[in-house]
């Protein structure tokens, strides 16, 4: 066996090793004799030359201290000032100078104890109430826990079921600080193959000046002549050489380009709109009754300041209210309730990419035309694998005399197979107050199965007709992000928007 091509850090590594050891990069690095990084190294070239195999592999979870947790690692936690500040009576006025915290750590710290009922307050003046000790609220074991992630991450299988609740309590979560950061460890173990431990039993019999052979040559080792009475590693042509890591775009950023270039290919033309919008735009215009569940401050973000839009166009307004109030032009009865013209100026977050078709339907748009747009969406949601609280809308619309429900499913289709590359799509009805006949497209995702893309559907003419357009409108509102999913072959949304850079470098956008 050739181990002339073997560098330095391999040959270490295998005499460190007994014969067939299970290999695990912990116990190595107990050792002392090499450090974690190149004891990863190593285990990545010993398996690209096929000599190391891997055996088993567990995950374990790990608590390590965020920012703030080394913070009040070293200062205290703020429960602990607030609690050692009312050990008698004392103002509560004066709980910040008297703590040395913020407002919000001590009104936070303060609202839990006496939502505890731990706080005895007379007029102006609180205190702790009496023979209490501070583990009534495991604060003694919370600090404990701090001292202890401050030498070392904490492993929870290794931790009793109370500190396990009072890390998962103060782990940081998505958009709120925490004093603990949880993730996943991976933890694997190698065994070295017949092969592999032939190389281990020849290089373990070979002499230790072996480790100190030259693999580099550089300037300063022949200038100094380093080089004498050294051996020469030999170089094995056969590994494959250091990738090179070349800048990129994100897979979704290019996801949108190559969806933006092919609408614009089949001849649609890119509608754009404020993602600050006003409920006119969003909703009214759109026939969405202003009771409507949708309207909810629950469903949408509304905007303080400024709240209110400042200029609408009067007529469209004026037909909109009209429709709205009894139906307008269009000949329905509207929804029967007095227009309230002042909600219709209401700022909100865009919450549908419709709004923007709005705006395009009131500007005298060309007829016939084809629009589209990539619109940025925001709504109150909880966050899932396939739901998020802003989202991307492929979102658009055709305005043609003969245009009929037909040639929106097939474009809906087309869409389907060219944009989220799906091989299986189903139409189901749906309701919308803006489209009738209206309905759901569904496409198959080989992980989470059946996922909805959006809504679609005709104009209803109370809204064409506020607008003084007198010929049918095709519209659709599809999620761009569940059709990237399928297209990029995920299964979490939130992975669209990942900061690994491995994912980015090996994703391939293919539509």
């Amino acid at each position: 066996m050739d181990t002339s091509t073997l560098h330095p850090l391999e040959k270490k590594f295998l005499r460190i090793l007994k014969p067939n050891q299970q290999i695990n990069a912990e116990l190595i690095s107990q050792t002392g004799l090499m450090t974690p990084e190149h004891i990863r190294g190593v285990i990545g070239w010993l398996k690209a030359r096929g000599w190391l195999e891997e055996i088993s592999s567990t995950s374990t979870e790990i608590a390590e201290l965020t920012e703030l947790g080394k913070q009040y690692s070293q200062q205290g936690l703020p429960l602990r000032k607030v609690w050692n500040y009312f050990s008698t009576f004392k103002p509560i006025s004066e709980i910040e100078t008297g703590t040395g915290l913020s407002q919000a750590e001590s009104g936070k710290s303060f609202g839990f104890l006496k939502k505890q009922d731990l706080i005895e307050i007379k007029q102006d003046k609180a205190k702790i109430k009496e023979e209490l000790d501070p583990e009534v609220i495991n604060l003694k074991t919370l600090e404990n826990l701090l001292n202890k992630a401050e030498q070392n991450d904490l492993c929870l299988d290794e931790l009793t079921e109370l500190e396990q609740s009072l890390v998962r309590e103060n782990a940081k979560k998505r958009g709120s600080g925490g004093i603990f950061k949880l993730k996943q460890q991976l933890s694997k173990t190698y065994r070295l193959n017949p092969q592999g431990e032939e190389v281990r039993s020849e290089v373990s019999s070979g002499k230790q000046e072996e480790l100190d052979e030259i693999g580099l040559i550089t300037p300063q080792l022949l200038k100094e002549k380093k080089w004498e009475n050294k051996k020469f590693r030999k170089y094995n042509i056969d590994l494959a050489p250091k990738p090179i890591l070349s800048g990129r775009l994100h897979p979704y950023g290019r996801f949108l380009d190559l969806v933006r270039s092919k609408l614009t290919s089949m001849g649609f033309m890119e509608m754009r709109g404020p993602v600050v919008e006003s409920e006119f735009y969003n909703s009214d215009l759109l026939y969405m009754p202003q009771y409507h569940p949708a309207r909810d401050i629950h469903d949408i973000y509304l905007v303080k300041d400024p709240s209110k839009a400042r200029q609408l166009p009067k007529e469209i307004l004026n037909n909109v209210a009209q429709a709205h109030r009894d139906g307008g032009r269009s000949g329905s009865k509207g929804w029967g309730y007095d227009f309230d013209v002042d909600k219709t100026q209401q700022l909100i977050l865009r919450s549908q990419g419709t709004a923007i078709s709005a705006r395009t339907l009131a500007s005298k748009p060309h007829i016939p035309g084809k629009y589209f747009a990539i619109a940025r969406c925001f709504r109150y949601d909880q966050v899932d694998a396939t739901h998020a609280p802003d989202f991307f809308q492929i979102e658009g619309i055709v305005i043609e005399e003969k245009i009929n429900f037909c040639h929106l499913l097939g474009l809906l289709s087309t869409f389907a197979k060219k944009l989220a590359g799906a091989d299986n799509i189903k139409f189901v009805p749906g309701y919308f107050p803006f489209t009738e006949p209206s309905v759901e497209a569904h496409i198959e995702h080989p992980d989470l199965g059946w996922i909805e893309l959006g809504g679609a559907g005709i104009f209803r003419p109370e809204i064409t007709e506020s607008v003084n357009i007198l010929c049918p409108v095709i519209a659709w509102g599809l999620g761009l992000d569940r059709m990237a999913m399928n297209a990029l072959k995920i299964n979490d949304i939130r992975e669209l928007f990942t900061i690994d850079l491995e994912k980015i470098r090996s994703s391939k956008v293919v539509i």
